[in-house]
């Protein structure tokens, strides 16, 4: 895994694409079930097993799939299992992106490691702004700087690891009350290494 190199190419194995539903997630209203805090610590080593062991059972029924999409109405990283699921699959010799838009708002460190060990594909990161305020216009309760501050942690695993995955994107849904920052994000974004992506969204919706 040293090499910066995917497990594989496309084109070399058959491809599945399963959307995994994601934790119901609101930035003003969050709601993932039960979060570890409320487990003791058996209670906690029981739950992840349990995912790795369902992680293992699905794949072992479908063993044709190469790739998963994590995607769903929801915060992925509000999932208290994710990190179990990230290691299975990389077991499995099975690929994970997030292509619909994370947060980054609620990851724990030992989650970003994982996303970087075991060679999470890619991710889209929503972040509509430059700054806190136009930034929380529309990700209400959110925090920019700590969005920013948890993409400089993964580009420093992907350092310590020497690898380029998982390959980052941020995405910029267009408002009129952000429009006049799509430069100096551009400009962010290629300064993190990530990919910059615009997406067009109308006023009505906001």
């Amino acid at each position: 895994y040293g090499d910066g190199q995917p497990r594989h190419r496309r084109h070399d194995l058959p491809l599945l694409r399963r959307e995994i539903p994601a934790a119901t997630e609101r930035l003003e209203k969050a709601v993932c079930g039960v979060r570890d805090a409320e487990l003791g610590t058996a209670e906690q080593q029981h739950a992840r097993l349990a995912a790795r062991q369902r992680c293992q059972e699905g794949l072992q029924l479908h063993p044709f799939i190469r790739h998963v999409g994590l995607a769903n109405f929801g915060e992925i990283f509000l999932n208290p299992e994710l990190k179990e699921i990230i290691a299975c699959s990389a077991q499995k010799n099975v690929t994970l992106s997030a292509s619909v838009g994370v947060n980054l708002n609620t990851v724990e460190d030992d989650v970003l490691e994982a996303l970087v060990k075991y060679r999470f594909e890619s991710m889209v990161v929503s972040i509509d702004g430059a700054d806190q305020e136009a930034y929380a216009a529309y990700r209400r309760g959110g925090d920019f700087q700590k969005v920013i501050d948890n993409i400089k942690k993964i580009n420093r695993l992907k350092q310590q690891y020497q690898s380029r995955f998982p390959v980052l994107c941020w995405q910029f849904i267009v408002f009129g009350h952000n429009e006049h920052q799509i430069t100096d994000a551009r400009q962010l974004a290629q300064s993190l290494n990530m990919k910059f992506m615009l997406k067009l969204k109308s006023e009505s919706a906001f």
